[in-house]
């Protein structure tokens, strides 16, 4: 795995090790599982760090708007206004387009910005990284993550969930505990918490490791930043398997609790 995935899991395989593979939908940035204030942190993120110029202002500010409206085809239009040659001033712009394209689930012009970038950072692999974990593009996920390592770009809680993400797919319960057990010492990770837990129960499940489902999902609410919700549950459920009998167990302490 990249040296960033390292300093969290020091004794995890390599990511390129992993059989890769896609099962069910990726539901790291649906929006009723999205990380608590994950589209305020991204937008407050994408203002701009340094002062635009008139045109470049007009077009982040048109680019913003595409995002709300799900409108990529706008965003496509902003980005083919673009001078040939841009320089660091242009960052800002790029990464909404960019912000726009991955949101829209569009990967080839997600792709064609990134390549483009005047300089990516983390908040740019990100993007793109779970761009890719939602599209199941495990190869290009290794890649990228891989160039992540050789550009020496940080990482961060962002970074390891979308790792996750592809543990969950593969079902690599042992790799994802053990970024869990990283990510949760960091201080990056303290307001979203509950999404990393999400992935690695959901890694448990679908590895029929029931006992440790249950126990991640007593330890997460011990997290005063976890929020217990009902796809936690619905893990729970997954890992019972054909035990209908624990199932219905479940769904009643899914009742008592509220859900």
């Amino acid at each position: 795995s990249a040296r960033g995935a390292r300093s969290i899991a020091s004794s995890a395989p390599r990511l390129d090790e992993m059989r890769l593979r896609s099962s069910a939908q990726d539901f790291l940035y649906r929006g009723k599982l999205a990380p608590r204030g994950m589209d305020e942190r991204l937008r407050s993120l994408d203002l701009p760090k340094i002062d635009l110029n008139e045109e470049q202002r007009a077009m982040f500010n048109t680019v913003k708007d595409c995002i709300y409206d799900s409108n990529w085809e706008g965003a496509l239009e902003v980005y083919q206004k673009l001078p040939q040659e841009i320089d660091s001033s242009w960052q800002p712009v790029m990464r909404v387009i960019l912000n726009c394209f991955c949101k829209s689930l569009r990967y080839r012009e997600a792709a064609m910005v990134f390549e483009r970038f005047p300089a990516r950072d983390t908040l740019a692999y990100n993007m793109y990284l779970n761009l890719l974990a939602r599209l199941k593009h495990t190869r290009d996920f290794d890649r990228v993550l891989r160039r992540m390592e050789d550009e020496n770009i940080p990482q961060s809680s962002v970074t390891i969930c979308a790792i996750l993400s592809m543990c969950k797919e593969t079902s690599d319960w042992q790799q994802a505990l053990q970024l869990l057990e990283g990510l949760k010492s960091n201080t990056d990770a303290d307001s979203s918490i509950e999404i990393p837990y999400l992935l690695a129960m959901t890694a448990c499940a679908r590895a029929r490791a029931k006992d440790k489902v249950n126990e991640l999902f007593q330890e997460g609410k011990q997290n005063a930043n976890f929020r217990v919700k009902c796809s936690h549950y619905n893990t729970l459920i997954v890992a019972c398997g054909t035990d209908a009998a624990a199932a219905r167990e479940v769904v009643d302490q899914m009742k008592a609790d509220g859900f």
